[in-house]
């Protein structure tokens, strides 16, 4: 997939695409937020996760 590496997630066709050299997320059309709110993103438009990175997981 343009971007990295891809998921496709049945039966809708949810999509997650990965950049493996830098981890970040290039393309996805589903969200889940720490609290599990789901924010879901019609085709064809996708979104980028642009966030800091930590090595301490959350508490």
């Amino acid at each position: 997939m343009p971007g990295g590496e891809g998921l496709t997630i049945p039966p809708d066709g949810l999509r997650l695409v990965v950049d493996p050299a830098s981890g970040r997320v290039n393309a996805t059309s589903v969200y889940v937020t720490a609290d599990g709110a789901q924010y879901l993103i019609a085709p064809p438009g996708t979104a980028r996760v642009d966030v800091g990175w930590t090595d301490t997981p959350p508490q």
